[in-house]
């Protein structure tokens, strides 16, 4: 069985519906899993309670109010009674694929040896959705994605993975840059399988804006900036831990788990064994 676990922003206004929707989506896969809600902003202890839902309501923050991912996962490590954890955003739609998606790679490699994440689709879509039937929600789908866009291989937002393989997570500060990077870095440092399920799970991103936060940019472009962002690369150490999805070492392709022939990860190895070599045979000459 997958836990679902997410740490919601309060629900206020259009994220509150956005929240909602979400929510529904998770309760609506086959087979069902646990879905587990962390932290205590507004209306998460009633939405726990009238869904049914896992609630951790003591989470650590830093300074700013903003909830750590270390003290999630570990929460949550100890509150799931399935085998696999996913962290996923309060903001994305899951469907049945996300399930068969899993199960056929855990079929794949026997075993619980790898990371699965995936790009989202980008939809404008604020409004509160009817999930119910396997038939109804497939045709919320359908919708959302004839008028929705794929993002870019650095915008992740659901990470599965055994539960017990995330160990000593810095304190991150979710919703700003990095963390989400330096989860696909530790899965293959820790010799896990990283999988892009792109082709495979339909993740869709319902649009919000940025008010929670105190640091955001003016202009064409929004995102986050300030202390929490520099700290949250800090913690990266390298940018060399910082990777996406296009360091997969397989991919999901009309139903079926193939192998990556050459990605990035494979190219940042090659780069280096290339330096190494070039050291030695300038030692030898010199």
């Amino acid at each position: 069985m997958v836990t679902l676990v997410a740490c919601p922003k309060p629900f206020k206004g259009d994220i509150g519906i956005i929240q909602n929707n979400a929510i529904k989506s998770w309760l609506g896969l086959f087979p069902p899993g646990q879905v587990i809600l962390a932290g205590s902003e507004h209306g998460v202890r009633e939405v726990c309670s009238e869904f049914g839902l896992k609630h951790i309501e003591n989470i650590k923050l830093n300074a700013y109010g903003t909830p750590l991912l270390s003290s999630i996962l570990s929460s949550a490590k100890k509150a799931c009674d399935g085998e696999f954890l996913c962290l996923v955003n309060c903001d994305i739609l899951l469907f049945d694929d996300f399930i068969e998606t899993f199960e056929a790679v855990k079929q794949k490699f026997e075993g619980r040896d790898f990371f699965l994440s995936g790009r989202r689709w980008l939809s404008s879509s604020v409004t509160p959705l009817d999930f119910g039937e396997k038939e109804q929600n497939d045709l919320i789908k359908e919708r959302l994605l004839a008028e929705s866009k794929l993002d870019t291989p650095w915008a992740i937002d659901y990470f599965l993975f055994p539960k017990e393989c995330m160990e000593d997570v810095p304190p991150f500060a979710l919703g700003r840059c990095g963390w989400d990077n330096w989860l696909l870095y530790q899965a293959k440092r820790k010799g896990l399988r990283l999988v892009d399920a792109t082709g495979g799970i339909t993740a869709i991103h319902q649009r919000h804006d940025y008010s929670h936060s105190p640091f955001i940019t003016k202009g064409r472009f929004t995102f986050i900036y300030g202390p929490e962002v520099f700290e949250n690369l800090k913690l990266c150490v390298k940018g060399s831990r910082h990777f996406t999805l296009l360091d997969a070492d397989f991919s999901i392709q009309n139903g079926k788990v193939s192998k990556i022939c050459f990605s990035r990860f494979a190219l940042r190895a090659f780069t280096h064994v290339k330096s190494r070599l070039r050291c030695l045979f300038k030692a030898e000459r010199g």
